[in-house]
């Protein structure tokens, strides 16, 4: 069994057992000379996966990777016998007023899910996306990109499929994140979790290149083990696409005890 771990480097791939599902996690540095700001968290307690993050990071050279790991770190030290939505939510403000007191225009977008009791909540603040999808790839649930583009997809005023062609709104604004004025976290009801369900979590890196659905079948087609690989492979094949921007992605599978 697999203890927390907080993932931030120039390349890493790492697989995590728990009780309750297999994690997958992947995190790789765009092409360019600059630190990976993105951070990944995968919090345990007595063998059960809790609650996984995605974090990414916006400011500067390093200020992006200060504020992203701020995040995952502040989660981390919340940790107890019971991580809860109330510790949840209280880490989450913490690391705003952390990254707000670093005073050098730092931010990090956020999305993560608490499990519990064969349950899942999401809580997401900014662009970075999670997804729940069964076994079989139906989508059961996504969070919103807050960002002028996501909100176009959302309202229907902007499909998905034609976002990056139809260039009506730029992809690269967000309008939402820990260290903005005012931070806000949008937060699920519990949903449960079936025996074989999906939860994905992953950067802009990694959603903005894919069409919902190719999200669907690369998270949830083909053997549990071989689909981050399979992801990768498509990142060495083309780099000046795939990183362009820094690269996220979590996967877990649920297991029902």
């Amino acid at each position: 069994m697999s203890d927390s771990v907080i993932l931030q480097s120039e390349k890493e791939h790492m697989q995590s057992e728990f009780k309750n599902g297999l994690a997958e996690l992947f995190s790789c540095k765009s092409h360019y000379d600059k630190p990976n700001q993105d951070c990944l968290g995968l919090y345990a307690i007595e063998g059960l996966c809790k609650a996984l993050v995605v974090s990414d990071g916006m400011g500067g050279h390093q200020g992006g990777e200060r504020a992203s790991r701020m995040v995952c770190e502040t989660i981390k030290k919340a940790l107890s016998k019971e991580l809860d939505r109330g510790r949840f939510l209280d880490a989450i403000e913490k690391a705003d007023q952390e990254v707000k007191g670093l005073k050098i225009g730092a931010g990090a977008t956020f999305t993560g899910v608490l499990i519990e009791d064969g349950y899942v909540q999401f809580f997401n603040c900014g662009d970075s996306v999670s997804y729940l999808f069964g076994s079989r790839g139906k989508i059961k649930y996504r969070t919103i990109e807050h960002s002028p583009l996501g909100y176009g997809i959302e309202s229907g005023l902007i499909p998905h499929e034609q976002s990056e062609e139809a260039g009506l709104v730029e992809d690269n604004i967000v309008s939402n994140g820990v260290g903005f004025e005012p931070m806000r976290i949008e937060l699920s009801q519990k949903i449960p979790l079936a025996d074989g369900d999906i939860i994905a979590l992953m950067s802009d890196g990694v959603s903005k290149h894919f069409r919902i659905e190719e999200i669907a079948s690369f998270s949830t087609s083909g053997n549990f083990e071989e689909r981050i690989h399979s992801y990768i492979k498509k990142t060495e094949e083309d780099s000046e696409t795939y990183l362009y921007d820094d690269n996220s992605l979590i996967l877990f599978k649920y297991a029902s005890s």
